[in-house]
């Protein structure tokens, strides 16, 4: 989800909680991803994903203040969902 349409969802009054191993979270993020995908090229699509449980806020170990992606944290911290992911 970009961090705009998270924004809103925060916001939202009828906001649920969300799990997850939840298959209405799981499907909710496939719907936003095909979405994307259909603006892209095939080599950029996306085609596995994994949602983490952690939020990724502006100053973390995933995220720098500024929104940029730290990949070599991410690389390091997720090696075993990520490698789930080229695994099958």
């Amino acid at each position: 989800m970009e961090p705009a349409g998270r924004h809103r969802w925060r916001s939202c009054p009828r906001r649920r909680a969300f799990s997850v191993d939840d298959p209405a979270t799981i499907a909710e993020v496939a719907a936003g991803i095909e979405r994307a995908n259909g603006h892209l090229s095939r080599v950029e699509q996306i085609k596995k994903f994994k949602v983490v449980a952690k939020e990724w806020l502006p100053g973390s170990d995933e995220l720098t203040p500024t929104m940029k992606i730290k990949r070599k944290s991410i690389a390091a911290k997720y090696a075993a969902q990520i490698e789930e992911l080229y695994a099958g």
